[in-house]
């Protein structure tokens, strides 16, 4: 325990704000706003999500479990020491989807390895 898995938090924070030509099934119909970027948090604003138009349209009781609940295990996934915080999802009926992704433990010295934007 303890080990990172696939590299620093500023790592995976560079990854999901990575803008592409080509939208992907993750990208497409996304409308996103980062709000704060540093070596330990990452804090993001969703207001538009082809996701959530469809579930909330075809299948709204299983729309969260199947899209959304899995989010903190991506990122812990890519590096233990990741966390989420979340209070409101467009999947759920919310205005927007809040994300606060953050790093707990470690030192500030694998927080920063790989750059932050």
């Amino acid at each position: 325990m303890g080990q990172r898995i696939g590299g620093p938090a500023a790592g995976f924070f560079e990854m999901i704000d990575e803008e592409s030509d080509e939208p992907d099934i993750y990208s497409a119909g996304l409308e996103a706003e980062t709000v704060t970027v540093s070596a330990t948090e990452h804090i993001s604003r969703v207001t538009e999500c082809e996701w959530a138009r469809y579930f909330r349209e075809k299948h709204p009781t299983v729309g969260y479990l199947v899209a959304c609940s899995t989010d903190e295990a991506f990122a812990r996934g890519f590096n233990e020491t990741l966390r989420l915080q979340r209070t409101s999802t467009l999947m759920e009926g919310g205005s927007e989807c809040d994300f606060r992704y953050y790093s707990v433990g470690g030192s500030p010295t694998e927080s920063e390895e790989g750059g932050a934007t």
